[in-house]
């Protein structure tokens, strides 16, 4: 790689310089529940040029995939020109992908050294990664920066809106093929209930109980990885891969029982366990057809689906810093 190249690789890692800030450098936020959110700690957009050999605009994007692997030659500290010639205009004609762009919320309008921004995922990416790769890959159009707090308000409209999709596809939130343990809920129960920071209003006599539930289930646990560890022997298996530990004194260990008790889940995915979002991506991935011009292969149903995604952002966001050029009907793949 050229020295031209590397600085341009530098200064698109490192992004613009920003104002000193009193806070910690660690990007995240807290919310409203005292959670740490991820926020994007360099720019979102850094508003780079690729050039096709003619010196036509292609597209805005990082430099940096290019440069590194010596498919462009730098013409300006933000301006690349590719090394061979592009198939086609890819996005040139639409002014959303070569317009330069604001790092700032598209909701309220709050700048990125302000706040921080995140990258919000118009279509939840629950159902873009469930998509044909080249839906996958081609997916910058439905990325816009948010602030967490426009996030997490426009979120509780885009969880409204996946119920809806569930109810309409018969594809529960929580998915399809779970196997339940329902065994363990009593156990699992007296585990959060002993520790929780309201244990010491529970009586002592109830404590005693609740103990009980975890021993007896632990011990009973124990004998399990006793006869698995025989078991294992009596086959030849050495017995450390058989038993997850040593289930000498199993039983009266009680920080251990607790532990594992608290680790414990009443429901497993069985082998044909779907997700919500497989289950709609698989029903609308049915009909494909092939585009009469370049032969690509199309699939109206999930492209349908996208723009339902945009249609509701541009309806439920309340957005007033969105560029006009950034339009509903603009090409998905």
């Amino acid at each position: 790689m050229s020295r031209a190249s590397q600085k341009i690789v530098d200064q698109t890692r490192a992004g613009p310089p920003g104002p000193a800030s009193s806070q910690d450098d660690n990007p995240m936020r807290l919310d409203k529940k005292g959670f740490k959110r991820p926020c994007k700690a360099s720019v979102i957009y850094d508003n780079c040029t690729v050039l096709t050999q003619e010196g036509h605009v292609l597209f805005r994007k990082r430099l940096e995939w290019y440069l590194t692997r010596g498919l462009a030659d730098p013409v300006d500290d933000t301006t690349v020109r590719l090394t061979f010639q592009a198939r086609g205009p890819a996005r040139s004609s639409e002014a959303w992908h070569i317009q330069d762009r604001v790092n700032q919320c598209v909701v309220c309008g709050v700048e990125q050294e302000e706040a921080g921004l995140m990258q919000h995922h118009v279509v939840p990416s629950m159902y873009r990664k469930e998509m044909p790769e080249t839906l996958k890959s081609r997916n910058d159009h439905d990325i816009l920066p948010l602030c967490d707090h426009c996030h997490e308000r426009y979120g509780r409209h885009a969880h409204a809106f996946k119920t809806h999709l569930a109810h309409t596809y018969e594809a529960p939130l929580e998915g399809v093929g779970w196997i339940y343990l329902p065994h363990l809920r009593p156990v699992i129960k007296a585990a959060r209930a002993l520790s929780s920071r309201n244990v010491i209003g529970i009586p002592l006599d109830r404590q005693e109980h609740l103990r009980g539930i975890i021993l007896d289930w632990w011990l009973e646990e124990g004998v399990k990885e006793e006869e698995e560890r025989a078991e294992g022997e009596r086959m030849g298996v050495d017995g450390d891969d058989v038993a997850m530990e040593d289930t000498s004194g199993l039983h009266m260990d009680w920080e251990k029982a607790l532990k594992r008790a608290l680790a414990l889940e009443d429901r497993i995915k069985g082998p044909s366990f779907s997700t919500h979002a497989q289950m709609i991506i698989r029903r609308l991935s049915h009909e494909q057809i092939q585009d009469s011009e370049g032969g690509q292969v199309r699939w109206p149903d999930l492209e349908e689906f996208i723009r339902q995604w945009r249609g509701h952002f541009l309806s439920h966001s309340q957005h007033r810093y969105l560029s006009p050029n950034w339009q509903f009907h603009d090409a998905i793949a």
